[in-house]
């Protein structure tokens, strides 16, 4: 089935009294997008009479060439590894888990120069592994967070004592 906009680029791939680049402009919009076999293949042949042809200009020859490599072979990029988690990702999830941890051993009563020795070796070790990323928070939402909870305890605290210290 040809749609009346492949109609005229056919037509305007044929004109012969259209300069070859805007012929071979229409050429790449035929091929660009999905279009009957029968087309596709007249399109090839177009090009193909372009870049052979010795007398065209040099910039058509290689403008209808460039066009038919790119629909006939697929294009060659090289393999991207991925890190699994990017080393930003991971220094920063470690640096939120000693938060945290260091959190829980301050409200368990303990200062700092009370921590065991061994208080964080786990979680900084080589083969620590973080969590996965949350679906809807990032570590910088996690730590904004953190420091939200951390100021409405202090809050909560001064509120405490000044109700303690109001005469009764």
């Amino acid at each position: 089935m040809s749609t009346r906009a492949i109609k005229a680029l056919v037509k305007i791939m044929q004109d012969k009294e259209i300069g070859a680049s805007l012929r071979i402009k229409a050429c790449e919009g035929l091929l660009e997008y999905e279009a009957p076999q029968d087309i596709v293949e007249l399109a090839k042949a177009f090009l193909t009479s372009i870049f052979e042809d010795e007398e065209k200009s040099v910039t058509d020859r290689l403008d209808a060439t460039k066009l038919m490599r790119k629909f006939e072979a697929p294009r060659i990029r090289q393999q991207v590894i991925a890190q699994r988690d990017p080393v930003d990702y991971i220094e920063a999830q470690r640096d939120l888990a000693i938060s945290i941890r260091k959190g829980e051993l301050i409200r368990a009563g303990l200062l700092p120069n009370q921590f065991p020795a061994d208080w964080a070796d786990d979680l900084r070790s080589a083969d620590w592994i973080p969590p996965p990323p949350g679906p809807t928070q990032t570590a910088a939402e996690m730590f904004r967070e953190i420091d939200r909870e951390a100021a409405e305890r202090r809050r909560a605290r001064l509120k405490l004592v000044k109700t303690d210290q109001q005469p009764q």
